[in-house]
């Protein structure tokens, strides 16, 4: 069976959601902050069925084009979906190949007489970079700034600037001012540190769910079955699923409130099981700690007595060797003094045959 890849099901769900054309202009009208933004008219925009990617980054892209007419003027929507965890600081040179691409694609497909013509012009290309990575997004917006000397050429050298939808970037309560589809998919898009967290988002964007019409619904409760499930701890996953399934039966309210019980009930029960495993080691480490302190103090015991007695046994025996090292050094003295060896032996205690001996030793 084919191992399926998070990054592939990731770029899959924004694309299904942005490929909605309602989704895609409450992108631009919810996140972009300029004029012509209200000039975009959901009805004049096509989707380009065709993707503009490069050798080398076959299995890495995923981009979304649209294009439409403002007031005459031809122009394309470039959207690259970087649903990855690292920032990529060579995004200015792939946006640039991408929108060279597209326009050596238009060129091919125009004939040569109109694009001879003075009158003739490429449509404007506006590149844009969706991103949902934990990290900072510290790339440069200004295709320029990645030129070598570009301070000291200035306009004459080629730049452009990106647009840029950083999902960690936007703060909760940005995200519920806009309530619509496309901000509560980046509010749940954003990391949380537990289920609860999840689950208190779903609550907050009650009001955002209760307006979507049943196509809509159902294409959000795909992407969150898709992308959010996984996230989820093993044991969660069946029951949330389960949950998402039966929503088309039951109100979002209800299915927001089941996902809680679903929550609180595998709380309740990791809370049970850590406390059977708490107990249980500390069973565990109870008996073998007794166990490693009866060792230890056997052997320390050990080792005391039998320094101890080492000790003791030393005392008495240099106490017993100084003893009989005096008396003989007496016996020595009175044999050199002219006593006889019976008078010695009785003043000194020692044996006659030792007496006899340190005489000899003397003659």
């Amino acid at each position: 069976m084919k191992k399926r890849n998070i990054k592939d099901e990731h770029d899959k769900g924004y694309k299904d959601i942005l490929t909605q054309k309602k989704n895609f202009v409450q992108l631009l009208k919810s996140f972009v902050k300029e004029a012509w933004v209200n000039e975009i008219d959901e009805s004049s925009l096509t989707l380009v069925n065709k993707s503009f990617i490069f050798k080398g980054y076959e299995k890495k892209e995923a981009d979304i084009v649209y294009k439409m007419s403002i007031k005459g003027e031809y122009i394309i929507f470039y959207c690259l979906l970087e649903l990855q965890s690292t920032v990529d600081f060579q995004m200015p040179i792939r946006l640039f190949y991408y929108m060279a691409g597209i326009w050596q694609d238009i060129l091919k497909n125009t004939k040569p007489e109109e694009a001879s013509k003075k009158g003739f012009k490429l449509p404007a290309i506006l590149p844009m970079v969706l991103y949902n990575g934990e990290a900072n997004w510290t790339v440069v917006r200004n295709f320029r700034e990645i030129l070598q000397g570009y301070k000291m050429f200035g306009n004459h050298v080629l730049d452009f600037n990106y647009i840029l939808f950083n999902v960690d970037g936007y703060s909760e309560k940005e995200l519920l001012d806009v309530c619509n589809m496309i901000s509560s998919v980046f509010l749940l898009d954003k990391r949380f540190k537990d289920p609860q967290m999840l689950v208190d988002r779903m609550h907050k964007v009650l009001s955002s769910l209760s307006k979507m019409n049943e196509v809509e619904l159902k294409l959000f409760l795909n992407w969150v079955k898709n992308i959010i499930k996984p996230r989820l701890p093993e044991e969660l996953q069946h029951d949330f699923e389960r949950i998402i399934d039966d929503a088309d039966n039951v109100e979002v309210e209800n299915m927001v409130s089941n996902l809680g019980l679903a929550v609180k009930d595998w709380q309740d029960k990791a809370r049970w099981e850590g406390k059977l495993e708490g107990k249980l080691e500390g069973k565990l480490e109870g008996k073998l700690e007794g166990k490693l302190e009866g060792k230890l103090e056997g052997k320390l015991e050990g080792k005391l007595e039998g320094k101890l007695e080492g000790k003791l046994e030393g005392k008495l025996e240099g106490k017993l060797e100084g003893k009989l090292e005096g008396k003989q050094e007496v016996a020595k003295n009175a044999l050199l003094c002219g006593a006889d060896v019976e008078f010695v032996a009785k003043i000194t205690g020692l044996a006659i045959e030792q007496v006899m001996s340190l005489k000899n030793d003397i003659n």
